[in-house]
């Protein structure tokens, strides 16, 4: 019998060629390779932006003074409020809201008294029906 590790071993399709998994790598190359020129020159660019900046003294945006509202001076000849027509017609308004509401609690309590003037009627003729009745079932005896 042949050995179990020749079992999952790929043979060559004929005698001459060598079985098995080929593995074909690359040899690595880890050394460092300089960049080269940039085709648009912008690496050119990016320098002489550097040289400049270096140059100039820094002027960071936290630096930057912040800056503040300053506040306005009130108009003086508006004083704040409303004309005099407008106040009178508030003021209307809020009359005729007074009256209404003390109009609406007059009529309110009037018609609670009126109800309870007629429960009060209904319920003393209720008695005296019932009064009639029971001196009647008394006379039938």
């Amino acid at each position: 019998m042949t050995d179990p590790s020749d079992l999952y071993r790929l043979e060559g399709s004929d005698g001459s060629q060598r079985g098995g998994l080929i593995l074909q790598k690359k040899p690595s190359d880890h050394t460092f390779k300089k960049p080269l020129p940039s085709v648009f020159g912008l690496d050119k660019l990016a320098e002489k932006k550097r040289r400049e900046s270096s140059q100039e003294p820094s002027t960071s945006s936290k630096i930057r003074p912040r800056a503040y509202r300053h506040p306005t001076d009130e108009t003086p000849t508006h004083t704040g409020g409303v004309n005099r027509r407008a106040q009178r017609r508030l003021e209307d308004r809020l009359r005729h809201q007074r009256l209404d509401a003390q109009e609406r609690r007059r009529r309110d309590k009037s018609r609670r008294s009126d109800r309870s003037d007629r429960s009060d009627r209904s319920e003393r003729s209720d008695r005296s029906d019932r009064s009639d009745r029971s001196d009647r079932s008394e006379r039938s005896d």
